[in-house]
């Protein structure tokens, strides 16, 4: 998954930093737990807002097909897909 996102943020900059900032504020979850700081249970605000962001981001710019579904239109560039085993992807015509 990561090889893969880093595909898809070398022509995203918004994605790379909604990536980076998920990432840094963990990062400082798992030092203020280390730290004693903060339980490891307790709610970390900062933390949850990056969460949140990323998966708000991800869900607005990364279309799911997990029950199948039309794509779309994106004209000739076309986009990148991530699929699982054993799924199939056809033409419309």
């Amino acid at each position: 998954m990561i090889a893969r996102l880093a595909v898809l943020e070398s022509s995203n900059p918004e994605l790379k930093a909604a990536r980076a900032a998920y990432i840094a504020a963990e990062a400082e979850h798992e030092r203020k737990v280390s730290a004693g700081e903060i339980d490891k249970d307790a709610v970390d605000e900062d933390w949850e807002k990056a969460k949140k962001d990323w998966n708000d981001y991800i869900n607005e710019h990364i279309a799911q097909f997990d029950t199948g579904g039309y794509t779309g239109s994106w004209g000739s560039n076309g986009k990148l897909a991530i699929l699982h085993e054993q799924e199939a992807v056809f033409n419309r015509d």
